[in-house]
């Protein structure tokens, strides 16, 4: 008697320690996580750590960095900690500062110190200012000052004294006098001539001519002798003004003098403590010079609006630092965590003084993160750079340029422009930018100047190998977050339950999930719920409850289609037979939560010419990988069936009662076994749902989100009742990535619930209708009975 060849189902179907994996023993050699050492860092990014550095040490024109990966991969926290690790070997950067341009004061200057400088510059400025304020007002009220100011005036005024006089006596030996008329507001000097010692107006006189009172002979000497007079008069009035010139010229002098002896000390003293810095001495020159030309203002007391005028005209020898190092250790790093124009790149203030009219200068000039990271790192999140209106070109332009140009944004609002142009400042900075891998592809496509600015890609990978070293350093990272948050530690088991989790995460089993910002929340989680029980460690319970309860909060979408299926509102059969309809498996991604669900897929065929017909493709509700698996589809109907004959066939497949879009090719051999199904006529159990890909040959390719689809369908079984014949089926290329809940395990021990994994599409209907698929024999034909007969010869009908 020869043995019975097991059938599809047995030879498929899975034991119960295929359907997960256990962390074992021996790679938890310790009672909890506090008897682990914490360990500092990150692990399983080697590959991102070789580009990190690279690109943060190699400090040249271009290798800034793109930080690419998962949230929560660690990325950012990584970033972080090398440059804390690097920040203090670096030199200290450069103070900037901007002050008054006295040539162009619409252009500010800009001055560069050393760290610390300039913050004392602008103090020594402050005070020199001070004692301006302070002392050259008192100085010019000195006794000495003021006695050889009046000694010029009185000196002056007798000359000019002495000249009237000698006029006078000029006029009056030739029968004139000088007097004063007066024209309108103003009064002026003139020359009359005189009659009976009175002087008269020359309409006067004439008068008196005609009456002949003045002899004939006197009237025309007057006539004659009067405009040489007057001529006279305005040259002794040129030499007047021309005294007074010079008396100004030489009160001037004493002034400046004055003033001089009281700047030149003070300004000599910040030109010998600050003179080694570019343009500064240059500046203190222009202060000096500004400050003699601008004494009377200065020296006057400062009352009312004098008072006024004089603050804001001091306001022009301020010093403006916008980068002030004297405290930094090593380079700065700085973190833009708003990154707006005005945040990242500075601005130029504005003061109202009246409805339109705006005042600005030097002093309102605002620094940015950009000048703060200057000497070192930006770090900027890449998202919210591209949402910030006008960010994105101006931060390109200013690396490219390795230049920083202070302004008001580039597309303002109607009246926000300013006349002001500060000086460029050079830079030298390294950008770290951080975001989600397609922001790179979008950005390295799309922008030249990116591939050149930004050449070191870090990439952060999702998961890690599994191996022993690998789930050490896991716990140490465990331990160093209850140590850092004051959280109770771990237990062995309660480890391994979160290390077997992790592997979940990961979707394969040599594969240990690297988003450790997960990994604490679950760890603190689980934490509370054992304070809740009193307990001192974190036992296995605890970490499983924290996993429960989870799920439970982000489950509320899956739980109503759950109650739908259950209604039978959404069909779908767990029990019996049908022809041409088979269970195929969908998972619903919502970023937050995923999990999986039965969708039922029927096939309909008939004679004609058309081929296969997708009812979502038609409906434009597939997306183009659900199209190329149709497509595929075809293709290994033809190489199974055509051969010998044209495929004459008519056939529709729908994914029923789904109303949104449908995209993966996943769905492909279940597609295939309603089609085998409605041809040969041959019912497939409705028992099991099924997923998996199909390639033109026949074999069937894995596919995603195994472990969230087999749930789903054992969820729906579970709540109607399992009845032992119930199962899926899954591509046997999956069989290492399946993490299934220890519930689903012990059912599929008890023998209530199968999991069968397929290689072919042969063991798939084997499984689904219990009659073998058939193997075509050497004439072309396949055995009498099989599906593939059954189907061969509908087709041939």
């Amino acid at each position: 008697m020869t043995e019975r060849e097991p059938n599809a189902r047995e030879r498929t179907r899975l034991r119960p320690e295929d359907l997960t994996w256990t962390c074992p023993e021996k790679a938890l050699g310790f009672d909890s996580t506090d008897s682990v050492t914490p360990v500092e860092g990150t692990i399983g990014q080697d590959r991102a750590l070789r580009a990190l550095r690279l690109g943060l040490e190699l400090y040249s024109p271009g290798y800034n960095i793109f930080v690419s990966g998962l949230l929560g991969t660690g990325r950012t926290t990584t970033v972080k900690d090398l440059l804390a690790e690097i920040s203090p070997r670096c030199s200290v950067p450069r103070d900037r500062a901007y002050v008054r341009n006295f040539g162009d004061p619409d252009r500010p200057r800009l001055l560069t110190f050393g760290a610390g400088r300039a913050a004392a510059f602008a103090r020594e400025m402050k005070e020199f200012v001070g004692h301006m304020r302070e002392r050259l007002p008192a100085v010019f009220e000195e006794k000495e000052v003021t006695a050889r100011r009046a000694e010029i005036e009185k000196r002056f005024e007798q000359m000019q004294q002495a000249k009237i006089e000698e006029f006078q006596d000029l006029l009056k030996s030739q029968g004139f006098a000088l007097v004063s008329v007066q024209a309108g507001p103003m009064a002026r000097p003139d020359v009359f001539p005189t009659h009976d010692g009175k002087p008269l107006p020359p309409d006067a006189f004439e008068s008196l001519v005609e009456e002949g009172k003045v002899p004939g002979t006197e009237a025309e000497r007057v006539r004659e002798r009067l405009p040489e007079l007057q001529g006279e008069l305005r040259e002794r009035l040129r030499q007047g003004r021309d005294l007074a010139r010079e008396m100004s010229r030489e009160i001037e002098s004493l002034h400046r003098d004055v003033g001089l002896g009281v700047i030149e000390g003070e300004l000599e003293d910040l030109r010998e403590h600050f003179g080694d810095f570019a343009g500064v001495t240059m500046f203190l020159d222009e202060v000096q010079k500004d400050i003699l030309e601008n004494l009377p203002l200065l020296a006057s007391r400062e009352e009312g609006e004098t008072a006024q005028a004089v603050d804001q005209f001091y306001r022009r020898y301020e010093v403006n630092v916008l980068s002030d190092h004297g405290k930094t250790r090593g380079c700065p790093v700085v973190i833009a965590a708003n990154p707006t124009h005005t945040s990242l790149f500075g601005t130029i203030e504005r003061v109202m003084e009246a409805p339109g009219v705006f005042r600005t200068d030097h002093t309102m000039i605002k620094g940015g993160a950009v000048l703060d990271a200057d000497g070192g790192y930006l770090l900027v999140n890449a998202l919210d750079v591209l949402q910030q209106p006008g960010v994105w070109p101006v931060l390109m332009r200013t690396l490219k340029c390795r230049q920083l140009e202070i302004g008001l944004p580039e597309f303002p609002f109607l009246g926000m422009t300013t006349g002001l142009k500060p000086e460029a400042i050079d830079l030298n900075l390294k950008v770290v930018l951080i975001g989600e891998p397609w922001y790179f592809e979008v950005l390295y496509r799309n922008d030249p100047d990116f591939r050149k600015i930004f050449k070191i890609k870090a990439d952060f990978t999702p998961d890690m190998e599994l191996k022993d070293e690998n789930i050490e350093h896991f716990a140490k990272v465990v331990a160093r977050i209850c140590e850092k948050e004051g959280l109770k530690h771990l237990s062995r088991e309660a480890l391994g339950k979160l290390v077997e989790e992790n592997v979940r995460l990961a979707g394969r089993r040599d594969r240990l999930s690297t988003r450790f910002a997960q990994v604490a929340d679950i760890v603190r989680e689980a934490d509370y719920w054992c304070r809740e029980e009193g307990e001192i460690v974190v036992k296995r319970r605890h970490v499983q409850r924290a996993l429960d309860e989870r799920a439970y909060r982000m489950s509320s979408l899956d739980s109503r289609i759950q109650e739908l299926m259950e209604k039978d509102v959404l069909i779908i059969r767990t029990e019996g037979t049908a022809v041409g309809q088979v269970n195929g498996l969908s998972v619903y991604d919502l970023g937050y939560h995923s999990f999986g669900k039965p969708t039922l897929i029927t096939a309909s065929t008939a004679v004609g010419q058309t081929g296969i017909i997708s009812i979502e493709r038609e409906a434009r509700l597939s997306g183009g990988i659900y199209d190329k698996g149709v497509l595929i589809i075809s293709g290994w109907l033809r190489r199974m069936f055509a051969r010998r004959r044209p495929l004459a066939l008519t056939a529709s497949l729908c994914f029923e009662q789904s109303y949104s879009g449908v995209d993966g090719d996943s769905a492909s051999i279940t597609e295939i076994f309603a089609l085998l199904s409605d041809l040969s006529g041959i019912p497939v159990d409705q028992g099991f749902a099924v997923t998996g890909s199909i390639n033109q040959m026949g074999e069937i390719q894995p596919i995603g989100g195994a472990n969230e689809k087999i749930e789903g369908f054992f969820n729906l079984c579970r709540a109607r009742g399992l009845t032992g014949s119930q199962g899926v089926i899954i591509p046997r290329r999956n069989v290492h990535d399946l993490m299934l809940p220890d519930a689903l395990v012990e059912e599929v021990r008890n023998g209530r619930f199968h999991i069968h994994a397929i290689s072919s599409v042969e063991e798939g209907i084997e499984i689904l209708t219990g009659i073998p698929a058939g193997v075509r024999g050497e004439g072309g034909e396949f055995p009498e009975g099989t599906i593939y007969h059954l189907v061969d010869r509908r087709l041939g009908e």
